[in-house]
């Protein structure tokens, strides 16, 4: 999406959410490869998925689908050049099991500008503590102004 804007002339603001530079995806499993029991298995060791998905298996399998698409895409995207110069936040949880704090630093190799913030939980923080997720945003903004929360 960022890059389509760009390519319209925009130049918007870029915020990753618990995500770890494309180099490291050498790293990981290839977790849309896996059998249905060892997707869910991986996901629930590293906390990538609700812990109700993994204790409601009829729930599981409505997004086993999407999950398996999301790991793909992930596996085979390609960094588009044309955002190197956008501002970039890049939010981290402490604990994520799935994309590892320590790799965050590395978007350093991909952005001109990056901040990079930490955030108390695993991979998914997003929906475990959405407001202090949302004052990390509203923070990386106001900084651009000066303003002080």
């Amino acid at each position: 999406v960022a890059s389509s804007l760009v390519n319209k002339g925009l130049k918007p603001n870029l915020i990753l959410s618990a995500a770890q530079p494309p180099h490291l995806r050498e790293k990981h499993i290839k977790l849309s490869s896996l059998s249905i029991d060892e997707l869910v298995q991986t996901l629930a060791q590293l906390n990538g998925v609700p812990q109700s998905w993994i204790s409601a298996p009829e729930l599981l399998e409505l997004f086993i689908d999407t999950l398996r698409a999301d790991f793909k895409m992930y596996e085979n995207f390609i960094f588009p050049k044309n955002i190197t110069h956008l501002n970039t936040l890049s939010v981290n949880g402490y604990e994520d099991l799935l994309c590892r704090p320590q790799y965050a630093f590395e978007w350093d190799l991909y952005f001109k500008k990056v901040s990079i913030d930490f955030i108390s939980g695993n991979h998914l923080f997003l929906n475990e503590i959405p407001k202090q997720f949302a004052n990390k945003i509203v923070s990386y903004f106001n900084s651009f102004f000066n303003i002080i929360v």
